[in-house]
């Protein structure tokens, strides 16, 4: 008799020990790390409506439960299933609270500390994947410095290979944004954002639970701040018209690059193969750039109508090659191939000027990256006029000094009289015909006894009164130049040019003003 109370206590025992078996989900590493608090106090929290403290304390007191959450244990289930609800969570993704429940003493939503590896690495943008496109948007590649415009740069690069995790961490940014600008920039993202996506993006990635369970937070947490998104939008549309075409901008800018993303998607290819090759200093990544950046570059001008090289000014303030390029990455194809082949012949640019000013150009105007910095171009290129007199608009400091750098350079206007022979380098040597320009000077003059300076070592310098005045001719024609045979298409004895700095940037026809050549490409 004893024996047989004795088994059927020993099998109730074993019911009740199956029955208060931790989940599959529990079993994750460093479960036994969970951190538990009072058991009526890890109760208490787990019931709460505060989502960090209550998925920890539900994750503790389902995977080690002690009396007191035995006892609870329909409550704190029931709980579980609401916030399954709330954060669309699977059984299966109970394993990231988990997992985020054994990581450390609380649960928190901060990405500080999460990188996508060591800070000596450099990453191309392109292979990242969801997560790894969050946490650079959200806290910088490693060894960079993030900062606005790199972030608008790195979505715009992505293209259409941007996840929906990536867009949701650029949604995250934008909704801190208090500016016109800014919150007309993100407009298209926010109204695209597919947060189903996002779930099931992070639900396939294989990462740390912790990553997952901030990423589903943060999505739960998105409607109040969409609210005082809406909020600011409408304090912006409402106290001045001029802001409210700035949304109304950036929704044609988005449609145009709609088309964009369809229609130029090997130059688009093209352009992120050089960030990739730049972002991850790869030497092998830039192999052969050279001839294809220069066939895209060359296609790309080609498409802009020569007549808009019409009338560019060339003096003391303004450089002819620094209007052209200005005109070239004004269009998204001229952009994105300039982007390319700066990237790829970057080291040379210092030896050639019109990879130089282009670099410069690049460097400085917000650009055609992508619909995010076409639209700030768009709006900042609009002439738009706020109705308050004195009051002005404050647009984002753009600058792409990560990626671009150069110096615009001057170009002198000549006759081409000879044309030499390529050397082992590939460069020519060009002359040019005599350009004489009349000029009134003096041609006899004598000293006076005014003093006109202090020379540096205290003597003094005099005036001197002009006896004879005359007309002389200066010769103006540019010295002889070496340019790379990159820019000689086209080019004959008797035609002008502007040349700079290793480069003819522009060739006209005798006697037109129309140029033929611009930075090397034919143009109509």
């Amino acid at each position: 008799m004893r024996n047989v109370m004795l088994g059927t206590v020993m099998i109730a025992a074993l019911g009740a020990n199956e029955a208060q078996a931790a989940p599959a989900w529990c079993n994750v590493d460093n479960k036994d790390q969970m951190h538990r608090s009072h058991s009526s106090l890890e109760i208490e929290r787990a019931l709460s409506k505060d989502v960090g403290a209550a998925l920890q304390a539900i994750v503790v007191t389902t995977c080690l439960p002690d009396d007191v959450a035995m006892k609870r244990a329909a409550d704190i289930e029931a709980a579980r299933q609401a916030w399954s609800k709330q954060l669309k969570m699977s059984e299966a993704d109970w394993a990231d609270a988990a997992d985020w429940a054994a990581t450390g003493n609380s649960f928190n939503i901060s990405f500080a500390g999460a990188t996508l590896g060591p800070r000596d690495k450099s990453f191309a943008f392109s292979p990242l994947t969801p997560i790894e496109q969050f946490i650079a948007i959200n806290q910088g590649i490693p060894d960079r410095v993030v900062d606005y415009s790199d972030t608008l740069y790195f979505v715009d690069a992505l293209g259409p290979k941007l996840s929906e995790t990536g867009r949701f961490a650029y949604v995250l940014d934008c909704l801190e944004n208090t500016s016109a600008v800014g919150l007309a920039t993100c407009d298209g993202d926010i109204k695209r954002l597919d947060r189903a996506k996002v779930l099931d993006e992070v639900r396939a990635e294989n990462r740390a639970g912790s990553l997952k369970m901030k990423i589903r937070i943060l999505l739960w947490q998105l409607d109040d701040k969409l609210a005082k998104y809406q909020a600011r939008v409408k304090q912006w549309r409402d106290k001045d018209p001029a802001y409210a075409k700035m949304f109304d901008i950036a929704e044609t800018t988005r449609g145009e690059w709609d088309q964009i993303w369809q229609t130029e998607k090997p130059l688009l290819e093209l352009a992120l193969a050089m960030d990739d090759a730049r972002e991850s200093r790869s030497k092998k990544a830039f192999e052969g750039c050279s001839p294809k950046t220069w066939a895209a570059w060359k296609q790309a001008v080609a498409r802009i109508g020569a007549s808009k090289f019409v009338g560019l000014r060339n003096d003391d303030t303004h450089s002819w090659i620094v209007d052209a390029i200005a005109v070239i990455v004004g269009t998204p194809h001229g952009y994105l191939a300039g982007a390319a082949l700066y990237a790829c012949h970057k080291d040379k640019a210092s030896d050639d000027s019109m990879l130089d000013t282009l670099g410069d150009m690049l460097e400085f105007d917000p650009g055609q990256r992508g619909p995010r910095l076409a639209t700030q171009r768009a709006i900042q290129t609009a002439a738009l006029q706020l109705d308050e007199q004195g009051a002005k608009i404050a647009y984002p400091d753009i600058r792409h000094s990560r990626r671009f750098v150069g110096t615009w350079k001057g170009a002198s206007f000549g006759t081409v009289a000879t044309i030499g022979k390529p050397d082992a380098q590939g460069m020519v040597e060009l002359t040019f015909a005599a350009k004489l320009v009349k000029q009134e000077q003096c041609l006899e003059s004598r000293p006076t006894k005014r003093p006109s300076r202090i020379r540096s070592d205290g003597s003094l310098e005099y005036d001197r009164d002009c006896l004879k005045w005359g007309t002389v001719a200066i010769d103006r024609s540019p010295s002889d130049q070496h340019v790379s045979t990159q820019y000689l298409e086209g080019l004959k004895p008797g035609m002008s040019v502007y040349v700079s700095g290793g480069a003819v940037v522009a060739v006209f026809p005798k006697g037109k003003k129309t140029p033929m050549v611009v930075a090397g490409v034919p143009v109509k």
